[in-house]
C-alpha cells in the first residue's frame, strides 16, 4: 500500500500506483497536490454549486 497522506486519489497513476510522480508521460498525478484541510473541504463543497459564484483564487485552488 502506498502512503498518500491525507490526499484524495484522483487517477490511475503509473501502473496503477497512487503516488505522485512528476514525469511527462503522465501529466496528471494520481493524488491531489494539497492535503485535505477544513478550508479545502469547504471549497470542495462550494465548487459543487454555481462556479460563477467562485472567485478567481478559489477556482485556481480547486484544481489542486
Amino acid at each position: 500500500m502506498y502512503a498518500s497522506g491525507n490526499r484524495d486519489i484522483v487517477g490511475f497513476g503509473v501502473n496503477g500506483a497512487p503516488i505522485y510522480e512528476d514525469i511527462p508521460e503522465y501529466p496528471c498525478p494520481a493524488v491531489r497536490f494539497r492535503e485535505n484541510s477544513s478550508e479545502i473541504m469547504a471549497l470542495r463543497e462550494k465548487e459543487k454549486g454555481d462556479w460563477h459564484k467562485l472567485t478567481l483564487e478559489e477556482k485556481k485552488a480547486c484544481k489542486y
